[in-house]
């Protein structure tokens, strides 16, 4: 492959250009020398740093091609800062930035996801939806929310064409929509009939240590006989990085996620928070995402360690079966985007999934 089109990514991404196959060919001529000059100087064109290949070997030429990744990375990130400060309005400044970063991380896999079965599937509706709330484009053409309460109270409140509102409306749902469905799809791939031997899923369990004294001191989902760990309980959040509602999360990725994950751990104390003395003989593991897709740190590791559990023992690639893990959650959190921003009137009121969903079927239908 031409060395050209092994930085054209990194080029394009950086610049904007593209380097086209043909035009290298004709221009560079055939041979391994023309091409590699082409590359290098393309990357010294925008701003990188001649190889020097009299001193070779694996370290240098890693070092230089991370030097050059930061280089184009600090680039991009100047360049949509520069966007950002194009907009004429703060708060919309703001929100652009909270965008962007909460669009990072692994829980953008949905977007590449291949449609290889229901689970990393959309409908044509849905992704036309979801592309433009990641876009900021208008995903509604509501004038007022037609949610309803659990009670029958209709919102009223006036809706913004990019869905912020819907997807933050407590009288639709939009906390709780696909809240459920994701800690489904978690016991799925955990307990289902095709995740971890011998693990059992408990739905919605009642866990003495946290009386419920207020809505949300239980555990969404339980795992036991997980091989070689604890017992473990789980409580999900879904959450919506809004620099209105949450003060400073354009400055920094995840940081709407990583706040429900410490009020989660929180509630549901494990470890005394003077002594660190274990208080319980199982576990506890919050998983926090946002929703445009960051996933927050303490549920990536969760996500990391179990599927690898079981990639081991049916013999699969760990990577890939990390990524698949990913791409299933990701879906699964957009395509609670896209009922909720398609305006659908639905009550605040939790439900348990059906318990054939939980007996190891697909669970994208699943809702609250």
């Amino acid at each position: 492959m031409s060395s050209a089109l092994l930085v054209a990514p990194v080029i394009f991404a950086a610049t904007g250009e593209r380097i086209d196959a043909d035009a290298v060919g004709a221009e560079e001529g055939r041979t391994f020398d023309g091409r590699l000059s082409s590359s290098i100087r393309d990357i010294v064109a925008y701003g990188g740093t001649r190889p020097d290949f009299s001193e070779g070997g694996p370290l240098n030429a890693s070092a230089w091609a991370d030097s050059i990744s930061r280089k184009f990375t600090k680039s991009l990130l100047a360049r949509i800062d520069h966007l950002h400060q194009m907009l004429p309005v703060e708060k919309d400044r703001k929100r652009a930035k909270a965008r962007v970063r909460s669009c990072s991380g692994p829980g953008a896999q949905w977007v590449a996801a291949l449609p290889t079965s229901p689970k990393s599937m959309f409908n044509d509706e849905d992704f036309r939806i979801l592309m433009k709330f990641r876009l900021v484009l208008p995903t509604n053409s509501l004038e007022c929310c037609p949610h309803i309460s659990a009670e029958g109270n209709v919102c009223e409140s006036e809706c913004d064409a990019e869905g912020y509102h819907l997807l933050q409306c407590p009288s639709g749902g939009g906390y709780f929509v696909g809240h459920d469905t994701t800690c489904a799809e978690v016991a799925d791939l955990m307990g289902g009939s095709e995740g971890i031997p011998g693990v059992v899923v408990d739905w919605k369990a009642k866990v003495e240590a946290w009386p419920r004294t207020t809505r949300g001191y239980e555990a969404d989902v339980g795992l036991y006989n997980i091989p070689g760990e604890r017992d473990l309980y789980l409580d999900g959040v879904i959450s919506l990085a809004n620099p209105q509602t949450y003060r400073g999360c354009e400055n920094k990725a995840g940081s709407v996620a990583e706040l429900w994950a410490r009020r989660k751990n929180s509630e549901h104390p494990v470890f005394d928070r003077n002594t660190g003395q274990r208080l319980q003989p199982f576990d506890f593991r919050a998983l926090a995402f946002e929703r445009h897709g960051f996933i927050a740190k303490e549920t990536l590791s969760f996500i990391k360690k179990f599927a690898r559990m079981r990639a081991g023992f049916f013999e699969l690639d760990p990577s890939e079966e990390t990524r698949r893990w990913y791409t299933v959650l990701s879906c699964c959190v957009q395509r609670a985007n896209a009922r909720v921003l398609r305006g659908d009137a639905t009550p605040g009121r939790r439900s348990p999934p059906p318990s054939r969903l939980l007996a190891g079927h697909d669970l994208v239908a699943c809702g609250p």
